[in-house]
């Protein structure tokens, strides 16, 4: 049986106020649901689901090799101003909340591949354990499962220098706990989560370092913590973004991506 692998789009630039709500299911994109792939009804799905957004590019592998891709509008980045960088397939650009998407991936692939966690965990077993005495106690009835699906209560705090430990240390209401409220927070928590799951040993040996170099600085020494986690998540958010993302599809269960 062949398999053909679909590539996630690695540049897409998305307005603020565009929702995924709005695309039609997946299946709306296949021809009588034949087992043959349909270029120009993927391009005109493709196109429709994100007419809204400033620019887009995006890639299909079969069997490994290029297949076919489409290109529109324009990105922005930190060098050029908006409407001016034309979007193509080596286009670099802000992805934004996109980041999210592999923040997903990398919790899953790590769940399915080492299974060290499991979504219904306490976020809080996976903090640093010198924070636990400053961990609001509403933390404790949060799952990793409430950061993935924005249902954690979190709001975004205002300032410019605030930290994954603040919103620890605020906790959230017991009556948002379960209802969907998008936050960039979720995420950041997760990358945090991520690093201490995925490289426990080296985030506890930092951990002690860093105290025993900063008794009497918990601010310098949690700054140091976060840099620590981050570098961690982001070289391997990196090493995901940079490669091509297979996903097997048969959990898909439609014939337009296998053919016997």
């Amino acid at each position: 049986m062949k398999t053909y692998h679909l590539l996630v789009a690695i540049l897409i630039l998305l307005l603020s106020s565009y929702s995924f709500a709005n695309i039609d299911p997946i299946d709306d994109i296949y021809k009588d649901n034949s087992v043959e792939f349909d270029q120009e009804i993927f391009k005109q799905y493709m196109a429709e689901s994100f007419k809204d957004a400033k620019g887009y590019a995006y890639i299909v592998s079969r069997n490994g090799k290029y297949w076919f891709g489409d290109k529109k509008g324009y990105a922005v980045n930190d060098d050029v101003s908006e409407d001016k960088l034309a979007f193509n397939y080596h286009t670099m650009a802000n992805i934004g909340s996109i980041s999210k998407v592999y923040t997903s991936l990398l919790l899953m692939r790590m769940w399915e591949e080492e299974h060290n966690f499991e979504l219904a965990d306490q976020i809080d077993q996976y903090l640093p354990s010198v924070w636990m005495s400053y961990t609001h106690p509403s933390i404790k009835t949060l799952s990793v499962r409430n950061f993935l699906n924005h249902t954690s209560g979190f709001h975004e705090i205002d300032g410019d220098d605030v930290k994954v430990k603040d919103y620890y240390v605020q906790g959230v209401k017991v009556e948002d706990i379960g209802s969907r409220n998008y936050s960039n927070v979720n995420f950041h928590v997760l990358g945090m989560a991520y690093a201490y799951i995925k490289y426990h040993d080296q985030m506890v040996a930092k951990e002690e370092q860093f105290t025993q170099d900063y008794p009497n600085n918990e601010s310098k020494r949690d700054e140091l913590l976060e840099e620590a986690a981050a570098e961690y998540f982001i070289s391997d958010l990196t090493r995901i973004i940079h490669h091509p993302i297979y996903f097997n599809p048969k959990f898909l269960q439609n014939q337009a991506f296998t053919n016997s």
